[in-house]
């Protein structure tokens, strides 16, 4: 897992990197392939500015998530009395960045260091286990209610489409899911014979 993770982080940011250098000629682009009709220009250009607008409020509701994840780890951690607190704090916030793996990965580190600290076998599984509830309520049930409240989706939609995209490209899958059926239900609002579908995927 962690060698697959490891093999497409760099193929995802050499991808990210060409999407937004290039972006403005694909914007041009696609306003001319939709025709010559000046309706249909617009209403490409409020669709691209709709997915536009649903990419930012994704990535401000993952940074909520995540800096309210390394909080509430930071004080469980504190709590439990393990050294570097709020240095685990921090990297529960940035390591849930990869879903599931991430925590995961935390919930391990700081298993080992609370053992290692204490020799006690029972506070380490303690420790383990107080991450992995925080990332569980915070990271995955929180954050998929506020990304579902800001971009307008139903929350149990954005779930089965997280798993989804998990199950169809992994970690790529997971991170992607969300923005994704935002962007699905943008364009699904704004062309009137897909609107039943937007209708269906919204709160």
């Amino acid at each position: 897992m962690l060698a697959a993770v490891a093999a497409q982080t760099p193929i995802v940011l050499l991808l990210t990197y060409f999407l937004l250098a290039s972006g403005a000629h694909f914007r041009r682009k696609l306003v001319q392939l939709v025709g010559p009709s000046l309706s249909r220009k617009k209403d490409a250009v409020r669709i691209l500015e709709e997915v536009d607008s649903q990419i930012q409020r994704y990535l401000l509701a993952m940074l909520a998530a995540n800096a309210l994840l390394a909080a509430a780890t930071w004080l469980a951690f504190l709590a439990l009395g393990l050294d570097q607190a709020g240095v685990w704090g921090i990297a529960a916030g940035v390591f849930h960045f990869v879903p599931y793996l991430g925590p995961a990965l935390i919930a391990l580190g700081a298993g080992v260091a609370a053992l290692l600290q204490s020799g006690s076998l029972l506070y380490a599984l303690t420790v383990a286990g107080v991450s992995l509830l925080v990332a569980g309520v915070i990271g995955f049930a929180f954050a998929t209610w506020l990304q579902s409240r800001f971009a307008s989706v139903n929350a149990a939609v954005l779930f089965i489409a997280l798993l989804f995209f998990g199950w169809l490209w992994g970690v790529a899958g997971l991170l992607l899911g969300a923005p994704l059926v935002a962007i699905a239900k943008a364009v699904f609002d704004r062309i009137e014979s897909l609107k039943p579908v937007g209708e269906l995927l919204g709160r």
